[in-house]
């Protein structure tokens, strides 16, 4: 009797398993690419998925929920993200966190309370239920430049942000971010104190972008083969953004502007 009843159990944790595996595959948005959005943050910011992505951005999501302890463990990890790579830091990734719960009124003064720089939306429970199909927390979405996108297969992460930036790494080379050929036809040299940014040029054309931490075109043009002394005197000083693209290969390097 006792074998049956042990059978029966180990039969009824396997089927929990099997259903809780088949919830986590589906929770996501359908199709290819996630899904456009424009939320303002509890700051009163708007952020505008597509125009990110249009900038060459990578957009990492955080859904939460403030009575979460998982979610509050993450807290340090999501943090680090933030200040390294996200808008805290070089800029090179997007970092938002959506509060799922719409019975919590509290995401300020938690904010507050665990000194919480990343951009906290909240109100936009329904697209994250219905369109993301998300009904758990924490979850994450690593979002490419091309609008494609890959959940983190797992819990929280705690202080350690590392498993988010490998999928964010994976996620430019997918979409040529960087190409290293093209690191051997362009480089920047230096930055000289009157403003002047000297780059070298091995191909017969590339189009380039400069862009500031917040995400704004500060200077388009092309170049052909040559060394140049791009004029950049007119720009506040800051760490900035070169991209140039040739063809369907894109390299972006970073520079300091005293």
């Amino acid at each position: 009797m006792q074998d049956k009843l042990r059978n029966m159990k180990n039969t009824l944790l396997v089927l929990f398993a099997l259903v809780f595996a088949a919830q986590t595959a589906f929770a996501q948005p359908t199709g290819t690419t996630f899904p456009d959005f424009t939320y303002d943050d509890i700051e009163g910011n708007t952020h505008h998925l597509q125009s990110y992505l249009n900038q060459g951005k990578t957009v990492v999501i955080d859904v939460f929920t403030t009575w979460c302890s998982v979610c509050n463990g993450s807290i340090p990890g999501i943090e680090e993200l933030y200040s390294t790579l996200g808008q805290g830091g070089d800029g090179s990734l997007v970092l938002l966190s959506f509060e799922r719960d719409a019975s919590t009124t509290n995401e300020a003064s938690w904010v507050a309370s665990n000194n919480v720089e990343v951009p906290v939306i909240t109100g936009a429970e329904d697209l994250i239920l219905d369109i993301w199909n998300v009904t758990y927390q924490p979850r994450y979405f690593i979002i490419c430049p091309d609008g494609s996108f890959e959940q983190a297969p797992l819990g929280g992460i705690y202080s350690n942000p590392q498993p988010l930036i490998d999928i964010t790494e994976e996620c430019e080379m997918a979409t040529g971010l960087n190409h290293d050929s093209l690191k051997d036809t362009f480089s920047i040299n230096s930055m000289t104190a009157d403003g002047f940014l000297n780059v070298n040029v091995d191909l017969s054309r590339l189009d380039y972008q400069i862009i500031n931490l917040t995400g704004s075109i500060s200077k388009t043009g092309t170049l052909t083969e040559g060394r140049y002394q791009l004029d950049l005197s007119n720009l506040k000083s800051g760490m900035y953004f070169m991209t140039v693209v040739h063809q369907n290969e894109r390299l972006t390097l970073r520079f300091i502007k005293s």
